[in-house]
């Protein structure tokens, strides 16, 4: 593998969720202290605009993909926030 993350690699759920995580743990602190958004939903929010993104660099949009990106992303985020429990929960409750 060439690249840390491609289109392709970004199109398995295995690669957006760990997208997803990383990116919401690198900028999660920033989104609480300037907004009260709920980060179930700016997690939601995130994994929709990438599964929209890939399915538009890979194979194309269409209304369908739009729409089933929006369910995708739910369990996108359910697994992503699962990850965070697993993970970096334990680290910052010792914090």
């Amino acid at each position: 593998m060439d690249e840390f993350y491609s289109w392709d690699y970004l199109s398995s759920f295995t690669g957006i969720v760990a997208c997803v995580t990383l990116i919401i743990q690198f900028t999660k602190v920033s989104i609480d202290k300037v907004w009260k958004i709920p980060t179930r939903f700016v997690v939601w929010m995130l994994s929709y605009i990438l599964l929209v993104l890939v399915s538009w660099f890979t194979t194309g949009i269409t209304i369908n993909k739009i729409i089933m990106s929006a369910l995708n992303a739910i369990v996108v985020t359910l697994a992503s926030m699962g990850a965070y429990e697993a993970t970096f929960k334990k680290v910052d409750e010792k914090r």
